[in-house]
């Protein structure tokens, strides 16, 4: 949004920063419920088929049905960032929603969120063959993609350029913000690791502690960049479109 001097605003880091630290202290129950549903227990299954195809325990002709599990569990993940986006959405519009109705939601958006996915994938990947800045500047430039499309309802095929038109003017600050947090979940994956060697294995289940520490560390982070996505999503479009929270409210309709 212009300001009276025709500068444009700029994204508040400490602003982001505040909004999703108070989203996920208000909405930690749900966050979890969907967290240990959508990416901890899909996960730790994961982990458990893995270990038994390289111990031996089972064959290698189970190839296949380890291939079925990771797309279930790429699935549930898409599933869980959405439900996450519709939870912080609703937080930010003063509403609650419920765990169900966040699924009900999101469930319809699998399909389209791959695709965006995919977009994503390629599109970095390119940028950083060319070199790791551009890369980084594409993923920057894309970084809201997803919330996009999860609000407004817009073709997985225009997520990107809505993504693109958003963050303009603000990529060198998404590629702080981004930094800050990888330095800062950094720190709490080493912390959990060196605390994993006093954590008690659950041998009967195949996991070890270094598996439960990777699905803690997996559940935080995953948690804690929806969130942040979504919140600078809404900062964004305040500052370039000039809305506020009640006209995201439409997600709901």
């Amino acid at each position: 949004m212009a300001t009276g001097s025709g500068a444009f605003e700029k994204l508040d880091i400490g602003r982001v920063f505040q909004t999703t630290f108070g989203i996920i202290r208000r909405n930690m129950i749900p966050l979890a419920i969907l967290g240990i549903v959508l990416d901890i227990l899909p996960s730790a299954l994961s982990i458990i088929m893995k270990q038994k195809v390289l111990l031996g325990i089972e064959k290698p002709e189970s190839l296949p049905t380890n291939m079925a599990i990771a797309f279930v569990t790429m699935c549930f993940a898409t599933v869980f960032q959405a439900a996450s986006i519709h939870v912080t959405i609703a937080d930010l519009n003063g509403r609650s929603i419920s765990v169900a109705e966040a699924l009900r939601r999101s469930v319809k958006l699998i399909i389209p969120l791959i695709g965006i996915g995919v977009m994503l994938s390629i599109a970095i990947g390119f940028g950083i063959l060319l070199l790791i800045v551009p890369g980084l500047m594409v993923a920057c430039a894309f970084a809201v993609a997803v919330p996009a499309r999860v609000v407004e309802g817009i073709p997985a095929n225009a997520t990107l350029d809505r993504s693109r038109y958003l963050t303009r003017g603000n990529r060198w600050r998404i590629f702080w913000l981004g930094g800050i947090w990888l330095i800062m979940l950094a720190v709490f994956e080493a912390a959990v690791i060196a605390l994993s060697g006093n954590m008690q294995s659950l041998p009967n289940l195949g996991l070890g502690s270094a598996g439960i520490a990777t699905l803690v560390v997996s559940f935080v982070i995953g948690v804690v960049s929806t969130v942040t996505i979504s919140v600078l999503y809404f900062e964004l479009r305040r500052i370039k479109d000039g809305v506020g929270a009640t006209d995201l409210a439409t997600v709901f309709d």
